[in-house]
């Protein structure tokens, strides 16, 4: 039950990555950096969907054998690894948006 309600919390991030992939392959081919918007929206999505799975069945088998002392880091790999992720796709969808060509500049 509490996987589930993991993943309900995060259906609001899951819908705004779907409308954002959406709207950026219908821009694809058509403007610069398109796909870069896409893979940073698929990159989020991606993250939003392993963190529960992780959570709830990859981190109490790693943990289940640590000494007290070591369980800190465990949790602080895990976080540092999504935060890469987090960090990446924003870089990505950041990069698009750079190179589309601004209102300003179109001809």
């Amino acid at each position: 039950m509490q996987l589930i309600q993991s993943f309900v919390v995060q259906l609001p991030v899951m819908i705004a990555c779907a409308a954002l992939v959406m709207a950026a392959m219908r821009k694809t081919g058509k403007e610069k950096g398109a796909g870069f918007i896409a893979a940073g929206a698929v990159g989020i999505g991606v993250i939003v969907i392993m963190r529960p799975l992780v959570s709830g069945f990859v981190m109490p088998r790693i943990i289940e054998g640590l000494p007290p002392d070591m369980l800190f880091y465990a949790y602080l790999i895990r976080s540092v690894i999504f935060s890469l992720g987090w960090a990446g796709a924003i870089a990505l969808i950041a990069t698009g948006t750079f190179l589309r060509p601004s209102a300003f500049e179109a001809s």
